[in-house]
């Protein structure tokens, strides 16, 4: 083989591993992760008490939680993995990145549109979309630098991320013109733009006035993903009153239940119920470590079937409040039975009502 040769091969290979996608603590592609960064509990066992610890499954590790050996503050983190790419002194113009959060880094927190988080980005063929539930994450391209935010320690967060083929990604656009997200980055490629039919509007924010939107995704790997989202108009619970209904089986939903805006309890009298999780007790495949910590430690947003005959997972936005009923938001869930069991593993106790069993 002579040294043209090697060089072509060479350059294909760079080329293809630097596509923008999921990518592992190691930064090797999965089709997806999820990944639930642990609360700060100053009773558990170290380095379970620092709030910087999480655990992960992958496409490629779902047979258990992965217990991480870095915080999430590492750029070493599946968190900084993924994101690297944006972070670069010079970002390639033909990458797209979008960051919305309604508690932005550097910014006021909204209070109107919708109450979700995420990073959306992609190259000329592939991209990702990170559904998170972290406040002012994640920090902006100029700075150069992956940043977890310090406020970002004390509760319980969740991600789910997906890899997408650049075709799929209208398909996340069009649930943002239902959901009005609050975009604080947005630099959208002139490939992408000629691409995608909704990401002009998304970026006008020429809103749907629809009240919800159930969508199929599609990930490069061929998982179905659905994605409920919901509109700021649309006045109900998201989880009772949209998925479990769409979904065909009664609900476990974690979410933040306090503060002001009137935490709802367990739903029990509809068709489909949902149930509010009280308690986690977690465990890992690679770890003998074990804690618990109840719903008051969690900022997470996460949702499960109550059996495994529909191993549905699911992670998004929205919190069981009446304050939420007039935001926008979503969640995004699919079937595994794997990682369905392990997540059930980890509910403790849930907030039953007469009618739940």
């Amino acid at each position: 083989m002579n040294t043209f040769s090697i060089l072509c091969i060479f350059n294909i290979i760079a080329i293809i591993s630097c596509q923008l996608q999921c990518v592992d603590e190691k930064g090797k592609p999965v089709d997806w992760y999820v990944v639930y960064k642990l609360p700060r509990v100053t009773d558990a066992e170290p380095p379970l008490d620092t709030g910087l610890r999480y655990a992960y499954m992958t496409s490629m590790s779902d047979k258990g939680w992965t217990l991480s050996d870095v915080d999430i503050t590492d750029e070493k983190s599946i968190f900084g993995q993924t994101l690297h790419p944006l972070y670069a002194k010079t970002v390639d113009p033909s990458i797209s990145y979008i960051n919305y959060s309604d508690q932005p880094p550097n910014g006021t927190t909204k209070s109107t549109g919708a109450h979700a988080k995420g990073v959306i980005a992609a190259d000329d063929s592939l991209g990702f979309w990170l559904i998170h539930t972290v406040p002012k994450f994640a920090s902006e391209e100029a700075e150069h630098k992956y940043i977890y935010p310090p406020t970002g320690a004390k509760y319980g967060q969740t991600a789910l991320c997906i890899t997408l083929k650049i075709t799929e990604l209208d398909r996340v656009f069009e649930q943002m013109l239902y959901m009005q997200p609050n975009a604080y980055t947005l630099h959208v490629s002139p490939d992408l733009k000629s691409r995608s039919k909704n990401i002009q509007s998304f970026s006008d924010k020429d809103w749907i006035s629809g009240d919800m939107n159930v969508q199929t995704i599609v990930s490069a790997g061929g998982v179905n993903f659905t994605s409920f989202s919901k509109a700021p108009g649309d006045h109900v619970d998201l989880y009772s009153q949209i998925m479990a209904p769409a979904l065909k089986t009664n609900l476990y939903v974690e979410s933040w239940r306090q503060g002001v805006g009137t935490p709802l309890p367990s739903e029990c009298d509809l068709k489909k119920t949902v149930e509010n999780i009280d308690d986690i007790s977690v465990s890992f495949m690679n770890s003998t470590l074990k804690g618990q910590f109840d719903y008051l430690k969690d900022h997470s947003k996460w949702a499960i079937s109550k059996t495994a005959t529909v191993p549905f997972v699911c992670f998004g936005d929205m919190n069981r409040m009446q304050s939420q009923f007039k935001r926008g938001g979503g969640q995004t869930c699919f079937q595994s039975p794997n990682v369905w069991k392990h997540m059930n593993d980890w509910v403790m106790d849930v907030e039953k009502c007469d009618k739940c069993n």
